[in-house]
């Protein structure tokens, strides 16, 4: 017997598996595609331990209208039998979040080298062969070490002993690598049941607007962020400002990676809306200059910033890698106030 639900490996969201993975679910209906173009516009940014990490104001909550979710704690998590539980999971119609330790899980990087653990997701199962069908970050993706590959969210098959004793030593390790596991060391994701999302221009202009202005609605603030939208490069420009005596930046590593990932979205979902609208003329010529002058900038920004992690040391000129980042604020900035502003007045909002 074996069953398999609907997955789609997305690649456009991919810094964090909080958002990377259950995104995976909900884009394997394609009607979803109009509900993905409204997301993921602003941002921001926290400082928890005195280190800068970036994130979307959707943060964990993002699906809450797309998706059904049951969370298991710990303590609700140690006594199941797990594989029957996935089985029974996947049979009613509910894919499974598991946290698992990697050092059990071949072609993962901590592969027989240290206990990392991190959630995986399983859509599948075929009982004949032993094996679940999983989705999660392959080896060439490691979010935690040195290799800077964030494109490989993978299709994997692990066997049920392999995912039972990764899991069961999750059990041991996961405080060390996930301590917000506590409240959700089993999730179930179910797809909810409703009409075909339409898009909303009013929605989507209101998400830039607000990235430009460097509001949120108040629905979203989770924690104590620092800073939202435009803003959030300000953050960046004060720690490089206040680089300790290590020659260290007190900047989480994805930092720089998600912001490429934010500045190609955005690029994308103005695509989206002039191809959607069948716009004409200058909103066009702006849309081509935000890839040329932003994305571009942003991903040699990346790249720098790979080698200064790679080598162990700061950027050789510094203060060139500050300017840096505040002529891609400049450069967005300006684009996207008058990207804006020719939407604002196109749709009469």
């Amino acid at each position: 017997m074996q069953k398999a639900l609907a997955i789609k490996l997305q690649h456009d969201i991919k810094s964090y598996v909080h958002t990377a993975l259950p995104l995976c679910i909900i884009l394997s209906d394609e009607d979803k595609e109009e509900w993905f173009m409204e997301m993921f516009i602003n941002t921001v940014t926290y400082n928890p331990s005195n280190y800068l990490m970036f994130d979307f104001t959707e943060n964990e909550i993002f699906f809450k209208n797309v998706l059904d979710v049951k969370n298991l704690s710990f303590s609700e998590s140690s006594s199941i039998d797990i594989i029957q539980f996935i089985i029974d999971s996947i049979n009613f119609e509910s894919y499974v979040g598991i946290y698992v330790d990697e050092y059990y899980l071949e072609g993962k990087n901590s592969f027989n080298s240290s206990h990392y653990v991190r959630m995986m997701i399983i859509y599948g199962y075929d009982k004949k062969k032993k094996e679940f069908l999983c989705i999660g970050f392959s080896k060439t993706s490691n979010q935690k070490g040195q290799v800077f590959n964030f494109d490989a969210i993978a299709i994997e098959r692990y066997d049920f002993d392999s995912v039972c004793t990764a899991f069961d030593s999750a059990k041991i390790n996961y405080k060390d690598y996930a301590p917000w596991a506590d409240k959700s060391f089993l999730v179930k994701f179910s797809k909810k049941l409703e009409s075909k999302h339409r898009f909303d221009i009013n929605k989507f202009m209101s998400k830039l607007r607000d990235y430009l202005k460097s509001n949120v609605d108040p629905q979203l603030i989770i924690g104590a962020p620092i800073s939202f939208g435009i803003s959030n490069y300000d953050d960046i420009v004060r720690c490089i400002d206040t680089i300790n005596e290590k020659d260290n930046m007190a900047i989480d590593f994805r930092c720089f990676y998600f912001i490429l990932e934010h500045k190609r979205n955005i690029y994308k979902r103005l695509q989206y809306v002039v191809e959607k609208y069948r716009l004409e003329g200058r909103i066009i010529e702006l849309t081509e200059q935000y890839e040329k002058k932003v994305v571009l900038l942003c991903n040699a920004i990346f790249m720098n910033y790979v080698g200064f992690l790679l080598k162990r040391s700061l950027p050789e000129n510094l203060y060139k890698f500050k300017n840096s980042i505040e002529k891609l604020k400049k450069e967005e900035k300006f684009l996207l106030e008058e990207i804006y502003t020719l939407l604002e007045n196109h749709f009469s909002l």
